[in-house]
Order: C-alpha cells, then sequence, then structure tokens
C-alpha cells in the first residue's frame, strides 16, 4: 500500500466529529506526519544510495580513462611494427570514445568559491597526470604531496599545503572525489 495512502487509511481510523464545533478534527494528525516522516527518511536512504554508485561510477569512468591513456603513451614508446602500433592506437581511441560516451548525472550544489577551487585543483590534477605520463621524477613526488593533503592520517610534513587550502575549500563530494582520484593515479603509476 503506498505511503500516502496507508497515512489517509490511519487518518480516518482515528477521525471524530465533535458536535459542538464547525470542524472535524483527526486525532491522526501526528501519525499521518511521523509516517510521512518515515516514508522520507527511508526515500533519503535510498537517494544517498543512489548517489553513493553514481559517485562509485563516475570515479570508474575517470579510472578507466587514466588507464586508457597510459596505455595509449605506453603504446608510442614500445619497440613494435607501425601496423600493431597502429591498430592498438585505433583501439585505445575506441576505448576512449566509448568511455567518455558514458554520462553519469551527479551533481553537486556548489558556492561560487568551491567551484573556482575545483577547478584549480583539477587543473593541477591534469598537470599532475601529465608529468605522470612523461615519466618524470618530480610526478610522484607531487603525487605523494598531494595524497598527503589529503589524508587525515598523511604525513603532514609530506603535504602540499596549497593543495590542500584548494581541496578543503571544495564541496565534501568534491574532496572525496579527489582523494579517490589520487589513489587510483598512486595505483596505476
Amino acid at each position: 500500500m503506498p505511503f500516502v495512502a496507508m497515512a489517509q487509511k490511519e487518518s480516518q481510523m482515528f477521525s471524530f466529529y465533535d458536535e459542538s464545533s464547525k470542524f472535524s478534527r483527526s486525532v491522526s494528525m501526528a501519525l499521518r506526519s511521523n509516517i510521512l516522516v518515515e516514508s522520507l527518511d527511508q526515500i533519503e536512504f535510498r537517494v544517498n544510495s543512489l548517489r553513493e554508485q553514481a559517485g562509485t561510477l563516475e570515479q570508474e569512468k575517470v579510472t578507466l580513462l587514466e588507464m586508457i591513456k597510459q596505455i595509449k603513451e605506453t603504446i608510442a614508446t614500445q619497440n613494435i611494427s607501425e601496423g600493431e602500433r597502429e591498430e592498438l592506437t585505433l583501439l585505445t581511441d575506441q576505448l576512449m570514445i566509448r568511455t567518455d560516451a558514458v554520462h553519469i548525472g551527479l551533481g553537486t550544489v556548489r558556492s561560487e568559491q568551491q567551484e573556482e577551487s575545483l577547478r584549480q585543483v583539477t587543473a593541477l590534477l591534469e598537470d599532475l597526470s601529465q608529468e605522470l605520463i612523461e615519466g618524470g621524477r618530480t610526478g610522484k613526488a607531487q603525487l605523494e604531496s598531494y595524497l598527503n593533503a589529503c589524508l587525515s592520517h598523511g604525513d603532514e610534513r609530506h603535504a602540499d599545503e596549497k593543495f590542500q587550502a584548494l581541496v578543503i575549500s571544495c564541496a565534501l563530494e568534491d574532496q572525496k572525489i579527489i582523494r579517490k582520484r589520487l589513489e587510483s593515479m598512486v595505483r596505476h603509476s
């Protein structure tokens, strides 16, 4: 039985009509309100679960795209025939397009300051990703300092304080995504 119908049935069970009054009054207003609140609590739990699943899928997409980029860069440096290189490059391009075509609509409400902080963090992460692909020595150290900045139990001596300030200025959901992205970069570097 739908929640609203159940609340209406409960309301009818406890309603009465006061002869001296012009109004019919329901004793179950609080009961009906409680049923609706419980229904909304259940829906909120499901919405949070849905958002968490969408966030996990979005992170999986980011991870896959990073892996494909790294493989594509590796193909360029491998000692393989030109025909094999073209075939592998074509396959990675197709995978990139197919992966990028997956759209997960998980919106996060952000203030202007949070938007700007996220933009700056994203630019720093893109630069770091490029540095890691190129194999620079500073990339891995920078990755570690960024990750330490995001972890409550990280090594504060090796945490990038400017990056940490930017991440803290981001929305809470974005902070989690940034940390997960950095952890993924560590696994794949």
